[in-house]
């Protein structure tokens, strides 16, 4: 059997938190860029889009972060264990998506729709 991990309510909100820190520090690097020359509207317009995306997905990581810590008693449940999917059903769902694209591919050689 394939083991899975336990992943918990805190292992989420450090996540986030870390990834609302790393956009943070993009964006402000992207703001801090030189636009070069004015003749350049095309470098302008693209870090301009950098800029925003960027501010977008900082601000989405940080709002997300303080739900998270917000309401952390709320939503916290205990860590649940997902029970793995033993190796042999896994195999056989591999063996029926194989037979199944092989018989996808003898019907388009035949001429009939799927």
């Amino acid at each position: 059997m394939t083991n899975t991990p336990t992943v918990t309510l805190d292992d989420i909100a450090a996540q986030v938190r870390d990834l609302s820190r790393l956009l943070a520090v993009i964006r402000d690097d992207v703001f801090e860029m030189d636009y070069g020359p004015k003749s350049e509207g095309t470098r302008k317009a693209m870090i301009d889009r950098v800029q925003s995306l960027t501010t977008i997905a900082c601000d989405t990581a940080e709002r997300t972060a303080d739900q998270i810590e917000a309401n952390y008693h709320t939503i916290r449940q205990p860590p649940v264990l997902v029970h793995p999917i033993p190796d042999e059903v896994l195999h056989i769902g591999a063996e029926i998506l194989a037979l199944n694209e092989r018989l996808n591919r003898r019907k388009e050689e035949l001429g009939r729709p799927q």
